[in-house]
């Protein structure tokens, strides 16, 4: 099963939980984070960033964004809810594109159409991603990232 099915499955089971978790009464505080991706000091789009947390309340969700053209994201826990939950995250990158480099088609799943992740699998891990974040309360608006391709 690829990596890219898994997060995007993990995306999904995010949007599941906030709507139950919105349901049963049950509430998560979310708090606005957004930041900026370079590579090689290089704002690049299409850059998915997800924030991955090992423990603690808020567990299950699944903060994720896409850089634009300058680079800069906003992660949100589904389509229309943005934040994340207070606390300590390791930090996934992912750029899907086509064996070619072109964009993936809109619409379309990466692993449909023979994507491949353009970064290393080091930053696409949890247990080996060398960027980390802590959320603080107020939530925070930049966050900053320079990935390297060696």
């Amino acid at each position: 099963m690829s990596k890219f099915f898994c997060l995007g499955s993990l995306g999904l089971t995010a949007f599941i939980i906030v709507s139950f978790a919105g349901c049963s009464g049950e509430t998560i505080g979310l708090v606005p984070v957004s930041g900026t991706v370079t590579i090689a000091g290089k704002p690049t789009e299409g850059i998915t960033v997800t924030l991955f947390r090992h423990s603690g309340e808020g567990k299950r969700l699944i903060p994720q964004g896409q850089t634009d053209a300058e680079g800069k994201f906003t992660v949100k826990v589904s389509q229309s809810v943005s934040g994340a939950p207070v606390g300590q995250y390791a930090v996934l990158f992912e750029r899907w594109t086509l064996p070619d480099g072109s964009p993936v088609p809109e619409g379309q799943m990466p692993a449909n159409v023979g994507a491949v992740n353009q970064l290393p699998q080091t930053y696409s891990d949890p247990g080996t991603s060398p960027e980390s974040v802590t959320v603080p309360a107020g939530g925070t608006d930049n966050l900053s990232f320079d990935l390297k391709l060696q």
